[in-house]
């Protein structure tokens, strides 16, 4: 059972501000951040190691891996040029994280998918954990 899925877009390894990844493409992201940000984890602050610039879905937190990467497809394809002028400066990839409950999970992903995926030309990297609880 996955406990959490998160699918983006994401841009990495830039020094410049993250507004000019959100100019060069036309879309605002989802989240973004520059190397150096203080943020906030619990209680503590830390300091970002590196920028990010990331587009999500928007979708629920029901929906399947194929159904988020679907949906990145629809967004990202009619901005496809801008997409791959980021990606020839800056490191750009699809990402889906997955945090499974239990051990042994998979999941599939439909020719159809993978073809519309695939036509993008962007590296899908994926991270998963599994969780165990133990008391």
């Amino acid at each position: 059972m996955i406990e959490d899925l998160r699918v983006y877009f994401g841009v990495y390894g830039f020094e410049c501000d993250h507004t000019t990844i959100t100019n060069q493409l036309g879309v605002p992201p989802t989240s973004a951040w520059n190397k150096g940000e203080t943020y906030r984890v619990g209680f503590s602050s830390a300091v970002r190691t590196h920028s990010r610039w990331s587009l999500g879905t928007g979708l629920s937190a029901s929906a399947s891996v194929e159904d988020n990467l679907m949906r990145l497809v629809e967004l990202l394809a009619p901005i496809i040029d801008r997409v791959n002028d980021v990606k020839q400066q800056f490191e750009a990839s699809l990402v889906v994280v997955q945090h499974f409950k239990t051990a042994n999970n998979d999941f599939s992903l439909s020719a159809t998918c993978l073809e519309r995926v695939s036509s993008l030309g962007l590296d899908l990297w994926f991270d998963q954990y599994y969780e165990s609880r133990t008391s």
